[in-house]
């Protein structure tokens, strides 16, 4: 007998059940900024706030460029730090390797034009951008964002955040320089390689980090980024002892009252269920027992 077509088919079977469970996707991850973290502008040689001034509501830092190279008037919420040898130098640092990380994680495809609703990943452009419009980030306390320039950026419109997606959570790392247009209204850390300018009127609810050049700026406000705090997940109920059995007090001259029996909780056992994983190993070994079984036959 010809067993030929069975043992293609149960081989088959196989290749099927791992094509159809697949691998994870590589999800976007948040990089670590080290001391860049407390910063809300940092820049590498100077920085500028034109018209009524720029408020920040973080540190402010300058490395290698010193309190000179910082004009204008500006509201720092934190400290200004200056110089090489200051916390800017460390943060200058810390924030390059946030950039190298941003600039290593995998794609999850193409920038899209406005309105854009990306979901969750890393989203990248080869060459240089203008986004005009809005892009919209919808997801958990946990979801991330990364989006990808190769050369220049210029933004002009607004990121919204929907759903419990966090400013945090969401990052740009630029090959050359960026704009942020007039009136925008932008989200998330960016980190330049050159110079980052602020037109008037833009508002940021995250950080902005020159790692070799400039930052200006001209009547702007960068808050942030204003993470909300997860909510504490309800803890579950330890299941108590047994519940005692109550004892009836005699009644002199009464009958003696029966107690009330306590019913016992029935106790569900989950059944276990197989992982994608063990479906492969199970369907690999019934490929295998079958074409044992069919070679003992021959």
């Amino acid at each position: 007998m010809n067993f030929k077509p069975a043992v293609k088919l149960l081989t088959t079977l196989a290749f099927v059940a791992v094509v159809c469970i697949g691998s994870p996707a590589v999800a976007a991850t948040a990089p670590p900024l080290g001391t860049a973290d407390t910063f809300s502008v940092l820049a590498a040689l100077s920085m500028s706030a034109a018209g009524a001034g720029t408020t920040v509501s973080g540190d402010l830092g300058l490395s290698p460029g010193l309190a000179s190279s910082l004009t204008g008037p500006w509201t720092v919420g934190g400290t200004e730090y200056f110089g090489p040898l200051s916390l800017a130098g460390t943060a200058q640092t810390d924030a390059l390797g946030a950039f190298t990380n941003l600039a290593g994680q995998s794609s999850s495809g193409p920038w899209a034009v406005s309105p854009w609703s990306p979901v969750p990943g890393v989203w990248t452009v080869g060459t240089d951008v203008t986004f005009a419009g809005t892009i919209t980030l919808s997801g958990s306390y946990t979801d991330v964002w990364v989006f990808q320039v190769g050369r220049d950026m210029t933004f002009s419109g607004s990121v919204v955040l929907t759903g419990n997606a966090q400013p945090c959570n969401v990052f740009w790392q630029i090959g050359r320089s960026a704009t942020i247009a007039t009136g925008s209204t932008f989200v998330g850390t960016l980190i330049a390689s050159a110079d980052v300018t602020l037109v008037s009127g833009a508002t940021v609810n995250g950080r902005i980090i020159s790692l070799n050049s400039s930052l200006t700026t001209d009547g702007n406000t960068i808050s942030g980024p204003i993470c909300a705090a997860p909510p504490s997940p309800t803890p579950t109920p330890t299941p108590g002892g047994p519940t005692p059995t109550p004892t009836a007090t005699p009644i002199p001259g009464g009958p003696t009252a029966t107690p009330t029996p306590t019913s016992t909780p029935s106790v569900v056992v989950p059944v276990p269920t197989l992982s994608g994983w063990a479906v492969v190993v199970l369907v690999g070994l019934l490929a295998l027992a079958g074409f044992v079984a069919i070679r003992r036959m021959t």
